[in-house]
């Protein structure tokens, strides 16, 4: 009688057993993935759309730059964004920048690090001023992208008049 006793105390002291620490940890999972996945795609959403805003705001800058220039010297542009570190390397970056300022009236700026990452250029359209000669409108358009990718980030387009 004593074993059974024994037994019977043995049986209402409660513990986990091994399937209920499995299904446990698997109904955990279930829904740690999913809550996981949504904040690793709501960070890479928030990095890319901070990247287009950053985009947009260097070719509205690039457009108020052209805004200041005499109509006649308003032209086609490669890139102008450059780090520090980037115009170190390149030889005969001071020709530039002196060229800059005498287009802009303004000292060079170096971008950051950050901003380095993109490129812009700005293509002119004297063509859609058929019936003066030359012409007294100029279409200008701003493009930003990514300088490892020719993806377009942001573009402006605006009309400048003499």
């Amino acid at each position: 009688m004593n074993i059974f006793k024994k037994y019977l105390s043995l049986k209402n002291k409660r513990a986990f057993s091994y399937i209920e620490v499995l299904t446990a940890t698997v109904m955990l999972a279930i829904v740690i993935v999913p809550v996981t996945r949504l904040l690793l795609f709501s960070s890479w959403g928030t990095r890319e759309s901070s990247e287009y805003v950053l985009a947009y705001n260097l070719a509205s800058d690039k457009i108020e730059q052209i805004k200041m220039l005499p109509f006649d010297r308003i032209e086609n542009e490669e890139n102008d964004i450059f780090t520090k570190e980037e115009a170190d390397k390149i030889p005969d970056f001071h020709k530039f920048m002196q060229l800059y300022k005498s287009r802009y009236k303004l000292d060079f700026k170096f971008y950051d690090s950050h901003q380095g990452i993109f490129a812009r250029t700005v293509t002119i359209d004297d063509k859609l001023d058929p019936y003066n000669s030359p012409p007294k409108i100029k279409k200008v358009t701003v493009n930003v992208y990514m300088k490892g990718s020719k993806k377009v980030l942001a573009t402006i387009n605006t009309l400048i008049g003499e």
